[in-house]
């Protein structure tokens, strides 16, 4: 059972333990339509992200467990209160999950759950991780373009030798990514934000090294 350090209980300061199988389920569209939810819930951990939805009209494609949840900053402090009913939504999955959230955003999730673990890992050594891990360093996140959270999970659960199974995660451009649930549109743009055309290749240089397997 090993002990991810990188994710840290805020108030006993003991890092995550896990053991047995674990599913990271992301927001694609790619989604739509699937039928991945009895596998995914067939998985002792199973890790979605921010207010992604589980609504039942969803279950048959992306399964109801939900052990964790991982929010961005935008999510947990920066957006908050959310209008409703996503605030609403917001409270419930902090009653019913783990939330994994940053040091310093930790206000608005503690009013609903005392106990969140913290992702303590910084883009330097996010990077460092997967350099290691690939044997090269071209798929590098500059400081200003920080990988989404499905990738600093990854950073953290890796180097402890768990290889997840990756549902919704986009690996390719194609022009009409976005979320399953809201369709929000998950776009790259020059000058600032996310680099999903860094994460694609990431991804794939994983799989093919046998650390993750996309789904």
């Amino acid at each position: 059972m090993p002990d991810i350090d990188h994710l840290i209980h805020l108030r006993t300061k003991k890092p995550l333990a896990l053991d047995g199988s674990v599913a990271i389920v992301g927001s694609s569209d790619l989604l739509s339509g699937a039928d991945f939810g009895n596998e995914i819930d067939s998985h002792e951990h199973v890790f979605r992200f921010n207010l992604a939805s589980l609504d039942k009209q969803f279950q048959a494609a992306i399964g109801s467990k939900a052990d964790f949840f991982f929010f961005s900053q935008m999510i947990s402090t920066v957006r908050y209160p959310h209008p409703e009913p996503l605030q609403t939504h917001f409270k419930n999955i902090c009653r019913k999950s783990k939330i994994i959230c940053y040091p310093g955003n930790t206000d608005n999730v503690v009013k609903f759950n005392k106990r969140p673990y913290l992702m303590t890992l910084d883009v330097p050594t996010i990077n460092a991780v997967f350099t290691k891990l690939l044997g090269h360093s071209k798929w590098h996140f500059p400081q200003n373009n920080h990988p989404r959270n499905g990738i600093k999970l990854l950073a953290c659960l890796l180097p402890f030798g768990i290889k997840p199974n990756l549902y919704g995660f986009d690996i390719e451009d194609r022009g009409t990514n976005c979320h399953y649930f809201d369709r929000e549109y998950q776009l790259e743009t020059p000058e600032r934000g996310h680099k999903p055309s860094i994460e694609f290749e990431l991804l794939k240089d994983l799989q093919a090294l046998g650390l993750i397997t996309i789904k």
